[in-house]
């Protein structure tokens, strides 16, 4: 609704509207637990997602090219796709480890070239929306044990993975997550993870097996949607 809103320095709400927020200029659902919209326009160069969002909407801070420092809490469990893209932040080279931008503890986005067995690095709670989609050259992930949320389309069409072990404590996994990972015929989750998202094993191998504790919610989902299941 606002893209390319580019001399947009602030967004106002009045303090009766029953849907949205704001503060600081800044666009939020009503109880300030989603942030939708960063103006594009405002010149700060720093900001602080406050503690009471736990989602950040797609391209909420696009192309924010004066933010350099942003921080997000660990409170947040999902990253919209290009949240961050073209902030000055994310421009910024230096931020950029071994080919990943990482936000606190958020994974934020890989290049997609990035090939062979990846390691997502200790302390990271969430993996953003579409992080890893079409990284077709990734043959492998290590999840670190602090993980808590994998977002939508975090691993579109990684066409080279052939097995995932998802760790203990992770809650959720987001719709089409894995989807279009043509040749994943293992997937490992835990008692821990309590939702799925629609089609997130979507186009991968025919003969997918989904392992898990008998009982579980993974048992349940893969039930309801005919994927096979070994407890």
């Amino acid at each position: 609704a606002f893209g390319s809103c580019n001399m947009l320095a602030s967004i106002d709400v009045a303090a009766d509207n029953p849907k949205y927020s704001s503060a600081d200029g800044v666009l939020f659902n009503k109880d300030k637990t989603q942030l939708i919209q960063y103006p594009i326009g405002n010149p700060r160069t720093s900001y602080t997602v406050p503690d009471s969002v736990t989602s950040i909407g797609d391209c909420a801070f696009r192309d924010c090219e004066s933010l350099t420092d942003i921080k997000v809490p660990d409170s947040v469990r999902s990253i919209g796709e290009e949240a961050f893209y073209g902030t000055g932040y994310y421009n910024e080279d230096s931020n950029w480890e071994n080919e990943v931008l990482y936000i606190g503890n958020h994974l934020i986005e890989v290049d997609y070239s990035i090939a062979g067995e990846y390691t997502i690095k200790d302390g990271i709670k969430t993996v953003a929306d579409g992080a890893f989609a079409f990284c077709n050259d990734l043959s492998g992930i290590i999840f670190p044990n602090s993980l808590t949320d994998i977002g939508n389309n975090a691993f579109f069409n990684c066409k080279s993975l052939t097995s995932v072990t998802v760790p203990e404590g992770v809650r959720s996994i987001g719709d089409e997550a894995f989807a279009g990972c043509n040749f994943l015929a293992s997937v490992t989750i835990p008692a821990s993870v309590t939702s799925i998202g629609d089609d997130a094993f979507l186009r991968c191998a025919d003969n997918l097996t989904i392992f898990g504790f008998a009982g579980s919610y993974a048992e349940t989902y893969a039930n309801e949607n005919n994927i096979n299941f070994s407890a």
